[in-house]
């Protein structure tokens, strides 16, 4: 069975909200309600026929309020400019009316010039129900959000992906937020956020790795034992792995096919997310059997 991020955050909520009685209402008080964003960060292409949707969700016993978001491009080299790079179709208050995820979309707008990736800051500025914004420490306050230049020569790999695979403990599964990202100067180096660890879905704190593309042989490739993430207290790392016990490859390079028609990345070889630091140390969080990345 697939779940998505926002299906686990409803069914976790009812949960809560169901169990709570007299007697243990403070399971869940609404002094603690917050706004946050389902993830950090996000890429789309600057040419993209559809817009980009952004998640929001209100943890609160019910989901009533309203956020207001600003634009904010301080500390970017190449800021994207709002009304010329993107544009927000549903203005920048979100009113949440009993549902706890809401969304906005972004429209990018496309042109004919070379000028690199644009980025721009979406971060929630103020509410009216006295909530908090973001989870512990404001993290998921704001989001990281890149329109990816298309006339850079790797804008066909660039973007954001869902990751399919097959888990020997949790059967068919899939992460919905992948993302490849260009790297200043380079032509063939990229960055990547892949995996997450399911216990905090919070892809603000994923790690990017690095690795390269290969358009004429329409192949990217990964090198093992790089950090895939990092809250402060789990730390994990991504490795080969032959499926066999105590199989893990910490040398070499997970490498993916590029589908020249559809975008998909299929992965050559299972890999693994493991624990390298933090109290599951030595653990797996999984291991990715057929791997794809769509597009």
């Amino acid at each position: 069975m697939k779940f998505t991020i926002k299906h686990i955050f409803i069914a976790l909520i009812s949960l809560i909200l169901a169990s709570c009685g007299e007697v243990d209402k403070e399971l869940f008080s609404d002094k603690d309600a917050y706004f946050a964003f389902v993830q950090g960060s996000a890429a789309i292409t600057e040419n993209a026929d559809e817009n980009l949707e952004i998640s929001l969700y209100l943890a609160k016993s019910t989901a009533k309020g309203s956020v207001t978001l600003e634009v904010d491009t301080e500390g970017f080299d190449n800021p994207a400019v709002e009304g010329e790079d993107f544009e927000l179709l549903d203005g920048k208050t979100v009113l949440f009316n009993g549902e706890y995820y809401e969304e906005i979309k972004i429209k990018v707008i496309d042109n004919d010039i070379t000028d690199k990736d644009k980025q721009f800051n979406l971060v929630m500025v103020s509410n009216d129900i006295d909530a908090g914004l973001g989870i512990a420490d404001g993290e998921l306050s704001g989001m990281l959000i890149t329109i990816i230049d298309d006339e850079h020569p790797l804008a066909a790999v660039l973007g954001t992906y869902t990751l399919n695979w097959d888990s020997p403990w949790n059967g068919n599964d899939l992460q919905e937020i992948n993302q490849i990202f260009s790297v200043e100067g380079s032509d063939t180096e990229i960055e990547m956020v892949i995996g997450y660890y399911r216990d905090h879905p919070e892809f603000g704190l994923s790690t990017k790795v690095k690795g390269s593309v290969d358009m004429d042989a329409m192949t990217i490739s990964i090198a093992y034992d790089q950090e895939t993430y990092n809250d402060g207290t789990h730390v994990m790392s991504i490795y080969g792995d032959d499926e066999t016990p105590g199989g893990i490859i910490t040398d070499g390079y997970l490498i993916g096919d590029i589908d020249p028609v559809s975008g998909d990345i299929t992965f050559r070889n299972p890999f693994a997310i493991a624990f390298t630091g933090g109290p599951n140390a030595g653990y797996y969080e999984d291991l990715y059997i057929n791997p794809v990345l769509k597009k």
